[in-house]
């Protein structure tokens, strides 16, 4: 799969563009703040319904417009994908002008893998940003795992609300059951999923280290509070604990308490891991992420690269560029240096530079 054309209206500091994206390699080269990652986000956007940088969708809209549209055209099918957001944070999608019924039902239909200098909080932040990433690229390759994922959050929601309430004044436990039942059968589908996905991931990543030319270990584990259980040993857990939950006013149990850790020779790279090596290895989870995409969806997704090279040396910039014209489809990078993608992409790249907004060839 590759994007033929990408069209914006009002989207960050982009009044209007029209642009031609080639199959391959297209190269964004441009002065910082002037709308490079942009372009970049606005095709992350319309792949999975998220910021690329983490920031409140209304902030996507450029100043004074009420509202931000992106397109883009596939060019298997001559398929038509469109979003909107609006300044109240809602956001709508469809399908060669046919609406679907929620944006998030874009998941999945422009696979895209995202490289930029801000994925190191995928190691240093909170679990949470960690549990996004998993629900995030399952949610591209199993439509049901975002079903299963919206429906556990709302009966947890439900359920955290009737234990706050149980804190204030008594609560019958019928009132519980029919919340945890919903909480059981979904996290045993979504602990599943993310348990098999780690799996898959580990000899992939493994391989990337290597090629990255690390010469140490690295290996995946998810750390749950309900693995290899089946729903109904989950509900009778959540029953078990719902005394104690009362006292705390929250859920203890469940997918939305999951950690994974990523370690290097045996050791927490979030805790001991060097800035290099943490680079390195998020890198090297990136690749067998898209990897794994690719083999899961039978097509490349799209690569989008922001600005990655200038924080590697010069070895590592080398086999990453090597990783990626060897194997990648279509990817859109950019750099403030068209000379930071290396001659062998440099090459075969359409440049496109932008300065304030605008494009020009």
């Amino acid at each position: 799969m590759h994007l033929d054309r990408l069209k914006l209206r009002d989207f960050r500091n982009f009044e209007a563009l029209d642009l031609q994206l080639e199959p391959g390699f297209n190269l964004i080269v441009g002065k910082n703040a002037q709308g490079k990652t942009n372009l970049l986000e606005a095709i992350y956007f319309i792949g999975t319904g998220k910021r690329l940088r983490g920031m409140r969708d209304h902030e996507a809209i450029r100043q004074g417009a009420s509202s931000a549209h992106i397109e883009v055209t596939l060019a298997e099918g001559r398929t038509s994908v469109s979003l909107d957001i609006f300044l109240s944070g809602r956001k709508s999608a469809s399908i060669n002008g046919q609406s679907l019924p929620k944006a998030s039902d874009l998941l999945g239909r422009v696979p895209v893998v995202a490289f930029s200098a801000s994925d190191l909080p995928i190691l240093r932040g909170e679990p949470s940003e960690r549990r996004a990433f998993l629900d995030l690229h399952l949610s591209q390759i199993y439509p049901r795992y975002l079903t299963q994922f919206s429906a556990y959050k709302q009966a947890l929601a439900q359920r955290n609300s009737l234990l706050k309430l149980a804190q204030k004044e008594p609560v019958e436990a019928s009132l519980f059951v029919p919340w945890e039942m919903t909480m059981s059968v979904s996290a045993e589908h979504i602990s599943l999923h993310r348990e098999r996905y780690l799996a898959d991931l580990k000899p992939e990543i493994q391989a990337r280290h290597a090629q990255l030319g690390s010469g140490e270990s690295i290996t995946l584990e998810l750390e749950s509070t309900l693995a290899g259980l089946d729903a109904a040993e989950i509900a009778d857990r959540l029953a078990e604990s719902r005394e104690r939950d009362i006292q705390r006013g929250s859920t203890s149990l469940g997918p939305h308490r999951d950690e994974w850790i990523l370690c290097i020779d045996q050791k927490d790279a979030r805790r001991y891991g060097s800035q290099g090596q943490q680079r390195t290895a998020v890198i090297a989870l990136k690749l067998a992420v898209f990897r794994f995409l690719e083999q899961s969806l039978g097509q490349s997704p799209v690569l989008l690269l922001d600005d990655i090279f200038s924080d590697l040396d010069h070895d590592r910039r080398q086999k990453l560029i090597e990783i990626v014209a060897q194997e990648a489809g279509q990817v859109v990078l950019t750099c403030t240096d068209a000379a930071q993608a290396g001659a062998e992409l440099g090459s075969h790249a359409r440049r496109i530079v932008i300065e304030q907004g605008k494009v020009s060839e």
